[in-house]
């Protein structure tokens, strides 16, 4: 009976210690696969927030891109319409600057004639050197010019031989200081508006 009870107990043992030992397996077993199951949760959280802000980018530039596509052609023509006022505001001012010095330039004429009425006298020159050649002049002159000058203007007609006669005549459409010539070929105009007129479209241009 001893025998036999020695030799149950001892297969109880041995079934005991294995059955412990595939319980630590088991355990060992169940815990690894825990970790793996909790590495791969992990990873996939990480995964997740990747890809997660991977789409946050691709929208934010995607969104940007749309807003750019939007914006870029608003600021180009803002930038055109700025440059636009730029210009048409230097062109005002230039303009403007250009007239201001105009009135002022006949003005000081104006003033000048009172003490030099020989000023008319050089337009009166060119206008006659223009005309050179033609058979009859015309000359037309402002009556208070023509008065002061007196003889002065027919003396400087006389100095032009290819001039054939010459008329006189007094215009009071014609403001002081300047001339204007008729010829068989046009007119010449030495008027001081119209030289106002070319200098003008001169510094204008």
């Amino acid at each position: 009976m001893h025998s036999v009870s020695y030799v149950l107990d001892d297969m109880s043992e041995r079934a005991s210690a294995a059955l412990e030992r595939i319980k630590q397996q088991a355990a060992k077993l169940v815990q690894d696969a825990q970790q793996q199951a909790e590495q791969i949760r992990q990873q996939a959280v990480e995964d997740g927030k990747q890809e997660a802000v991977r789409e946050a980018e691709r929208i934010v530039r995607a969104d940007w891109e749309r807003q750019t596509a939007t914006a870029l052609p608003a600021l180009e023509q803002a930038v055109q319409a700025i440059e636009v006022a730029r210009e048409a505001w230097i062109k005002q001012w230039n303009d403007t600057a250009i007239d201001l010095a105009a009135a002022i330039a006949q003005r000081v004429i104006r003033r000048e004639l009172l003490q030099q009425p020989e000023i008319p006298l050089e337009l009166v020159r060119e206008a006659l050197e223009l005309a050179s050649g033609a058979n009859v002049v015309h000359l037309h002159m402002h009556p208070a010019d023509i008065s002061a000058l007196g003889d002065r203007v027919f003396e400087l007609i006389k100095r032009f031989e290819s001039v054939g006669s010459a008329e006189v005549s007094p215009d009071d459409s014609i403001e002081r200081g300047g001339c204007r010539v008729r010829t068989e070929f046009g007119v010449i105009d030495q008027t001081i508006e119209t030289q106002l007129a070319r200098i003008k479209e001169e510094l204008g241009g």
